[in-house]
């Protein structure tokens, strides 16, 4: 017959009693399990049940007042000492002794952890690919294992620039893993690179874990500059920058794709004729060429050609386009506002400045305003006609009131002949 023992009382101390032996399982005991010992608890009330042998139980009939001995029904789950465990069953073993109720007891309060928490331990925090080609993706999955016996849960993760997290699993329950993906891609590095991912948990002795993935990223593919960097002004003659691609290992490659970020930007490829060829490569090259269209929008240039090749160890090659496109014409600042002006500050004097980016630069510009007692003045700015200062006074004969208009410059570029600038303000 199984060794029981229950534990009884405000302390949790096991007493005897006078009574009926009880039979474990004719008494309609339901059980329970706690990490390796399995409870019994009986249901609904019968009585206090009290230890007198470690063969059996003996149960107290229960008391008119209450439950036997005046004491309220102890808590039947087995967590901690202050919410005891009620009955414990443990295997008898035949040919081994009997262990005491003491043994027994401090086994069992001595099992109970004192809080429930996470642990988590990371199987592989590096993971190095060694020697891999430059345009790889290298992609990996680390795994964090939870060896507490509360729930995991990740809170953040924070790749390092060049690294990103595809996904991870944000809860892992005890005794499993989960996955934190990360992906570093190669095609903008060179040599021997570590890219870290922070990893943020609720685990109070690891809340923070660090992953990281290493690598000697080399080229298999050679790019002649390696970059197109474009500062150019709408609507004036375009540039073109030549790229030469070859294989330094002497290879023939061929060029299947070229994929283009931009409609303003256009891109060819031929092969490279004896003049074009890059004296340190052997096999065949090829020539690409990019050009800026002259209706590119203004605007910064971030982003890359990316060229598909069929070498066995790089596949492709990207080459960063960077820049800016500028207006023919810029005011600074792009809109005149006096605010509210007593009529007895006038006159007022405000400004702003017209810069032509084209080549030749413009002529003096006419400035149009229809505002009644607004003087305007354009002054010249060096010698070459691509910046004018523009004068704007607000005389006494200004009329009190709010006023708002747009100003007209008008100007000798054809392909830029009038700019506008919102122009208001109000005289007390």
């Amino acid at each position: 017959m199984p060794e029981l023992l229950q534990q009884t009382g405000e302390g949790g101390h096991a007493g005897a009693a006078d009574g009926d032996h009880v039979d474990v399982e004719g008494q309609g005991f339901e059980e329970g399990v706690w990490g390796v010992l399995r409870c019994f608890y009986p249901r609904g009330d019968r009585g206090r049940f009290c230890r007198s042998s470690m063969n059996s139980l003996t149960r107290r009939p229960p008391s008119p007042h209450g439950p036997a001995g005046g004491h309220p029904t102890r808590a039947a789950y087995c967590r901690s000492a202050s919410r005891g465990v009620r009955l414990m069953l443990l295997p008898k073993t035949r040919g081994i002794p009997t262990i005491s109720a003491l043994v027994l007891s401090a086994l069992v309060l001595g099992a109970v952890p004192a809080s429930a928490k996470p642990q988590a331990v990371v199987v592989e925090p590096v993971k190095d690919f060694e020697v891999v080609a430059k345009g790889e993706h290298l992609k990996h999955a680390f795994e964090i294992r939870n060896e507490g016996d509360e729930v995991l849960e990740i809170t953040e993760v924070r790749p390092s620039c060049g690294c990103t997290v595809a996904k991870f699993d944000q809860k892992i329950a005890p005794g499993k893993s989960g996955f934190v993906i990360a992906d570093v891609d190669t095609a903008s590095l060179d040599g021997v690179i570590a890219k870290s991912v922070a990893v943020f948990t609720n685990d109070a002795d690891n809340a923070k874990l660090q992953l990281t993935v290493k690598a000697d990223v080399r080229p298999y593919i050679a790019v002649d500059p390696g970059y197109a960097r474009f500062s150019y002004v709408q609507g004036e003659p375009t540039g073109t920058i030549s790229e030469t691609i070859y294989a330094p290992d002497g290879s023939d490659i061929e060029i299947l794709e070229v994929k283009v970020p931009y409609d303003h930007i256009r891109v060819s490829h031929r092969v490279a004729g004896e003049e074009e060829r890059d004296a340190r490569g052997s096999g065949k090259q090829w020539k690409v060429d990019i050009e800026i269209l002259p209706d590119a929008p203004v605007g910064p240039l971030r982003d890359h050609v990316e060229v598909i090749v069929d070498h066995p160890k790089q596949k492709k090659v990207l080459i960063p386009i960077s820049g800016f496109v500028r207006p023919r014409q810029h005011v600074t600042p792009q809109e005149i506002d006096f605010g509210q002006v007593k009529s007895s500050d006038l006159p007022l004097v405000k400004g702003f400045t017209l810069t032509s980016f084209t080549t030749k630069g413009i002529d003096p510009p006419e400035v149009e305003s229809s505002i009644k007692g607004l003087d305007i003045q354009v002054r010249k700015t060096g010698t070459t006609g691509h910046r004018y200062q523009v004068i704007l006074q607000m005389t006494r004969d200004m009329p009190k009131g709010e006023f708002a208009d747009v100003l007209r410059i008008r100007t000798s570029d054809e392909k830029s002949p009038v700019i506008e600038v919102p122009l208001r303000g109000v005289v007390l």
